[in-house]
């Protein structure tokens, strides 16, 4: 295999319904240089079943563990990630076959490449691209339009280990904090205008569905 350009991080846990539409898309892409690295963080579902039939795909590499949320699942992706970047994708979304190939196209002498987010109605189909503002992209002001969430971009694997940047455990919104110390760390960041990512919403299970439930 030739030199990985891109890592792909992908935790899964009771994922079946989506699981397949997710791989589905990863293996797909445009950029063929790539592992795709799926942690398996104690699914009790199908979704490991689902998967069995993409691992005839040599770029994919499996590791099983005990359920311990999602920020461990990914920390323990980065530890055997062996790309010159870092993409995550959660196992209920999906991206556009170009979006790692463009990514990684606008990536030289970059830390960090963030696309826009395609918001994608699970009930109703309703694709909706996120609105950014004009000026706020003549500004370059990352903090309010790149979004906390990581998996809209792709973080440079020597950056982030020289940082010693990882998630932590056994908080929810994980996100927020890793992209806090990303961007505050650097500023050789590029902003993609094109929207690769579909965030799926309003799924029954998803975390924030239940936070907001709860609340």
């Amino acid at each position: 295999m030739n030199e990985i350009k891109v890592s792909v991080i992908i935790p899964v846990y009771n994922v079946e319904e989506y699981i397949e539409e997710c791989l589905n898309s990863v293996v797909n892409q445009t950029l063929k240089e790539i592992e795709i690295i799926i942690v398996n963080d104690g699914t009790q579902d199908n979704s490991m079943k689902k998967i069995e039939r993409f691992l005839l795909d040599d770029r994919i590499i499996v590791i099983n563990k005990e359920n311990r949320g999602i920020s461990s699942a990914r920390n323990c992706g980065l530890k055997i990630a062996k790309g010159e970047y870092i993409a995550f994708v959660d196992s209920d979304d999906f991206i556009d076959e170009m979006m790692l190939e463009k990514l990684y196209e606008n990536s030289e002498n970059k830390d960090i490449v963030i696309s826009n987010v395609i918001e994608y109605n699970n009930v109703t189909g309703e694709k909706k691209q996120r609105e950014i503002k004009n000026e706020i992209k003549k500004y370059n002001n990352f903090w309010k339009y790149s979004g906390f969430e990581i998996w809209n971009k792709i973080y440079k694997r020597s950056f982030l280990m020289e940082n010693n940047i990882k998630f932590i455990e056994g908080i929810v919104l994980e996100d927020v904090p890793f992209n806090f110390y990303s961007l505050f760390l650097t500023n050789k960041v590029k902003y993609v205008d094109k929207a690769y990512y579909y965030y799926r919403i309003k799924r029954e299970n998803s975390i924030l569905n239940t936070l907001n439930n709860e609340k």
